[in-house]
């Protein structure tokens, strides 16, 4: 089940087009696949490091693959992990179009990111995982959480 599980993930991360389509197997991933565009449903894209550390997970309620390879994701969900295998940030978007041979995401919605210490809203942004680097469009704000500042007036 596991082994199925992964298999599905690194073919949504190469981009790849499969030919299975049904419900939801052993490891609840549903695939389909009409017209050219395949469908996933409940999907995790882990990225490891070269040392096989996870650096980062990528994930949607559903995703549709188009025939350009660029993925549709609806309720995206973005973590990032540290050292200690901790979520050091959370990033959610309703929507956004992710591009395996840019590596990069882009949408006109709202996007949401949560660290310990702030948490930063917008709408419309691109995100470039080789640089690391998020870029809000529109309405970006920024809300400082307590981080133990005392004395500071």
């Amino acid at each position: 089940m596991m082994k199925q599980r992964i298999m599905a993930m690194v073919l949504i991360a190469l981009g790849l087009v499969i030919s299975h389509v049904g419900t939801p197997g052993p490891d609840g991933v549903v695939w389909a696949r009409e017209g050219g565009v395949q469908r996933i449903a409940d999907f995790e894209v882990p990225d490891f490091d070269s040392e096989m550390r996870l650096r980062s997970k990528l994930s949607g309620d559903y995703a549709r693959i188009m025939p350009n390879g660029e993925v549709e994701i609806t309720r995206m969900r973005l973590e990032f992990y540290g050292e200690d295998r901790t979520v050091e940030m959370r990033v959610t978007a309703p929507e956004c179009l992710y591009d395996n041979t840019t590596r990069s995401a882009r949408s006109e919605s709202d996007i949401h990111i949560a660290r310990k210490e702030m948490i930063i809203t917008g709408r419309g942004f691109v995100w470039d995982a080789e640089s690391g680097t998020f870029k809000i469009h529109n309405e970006a704000r920024v809300l400082l959480l307590d981080m133990g500042l005392k004395g500071l007036q």
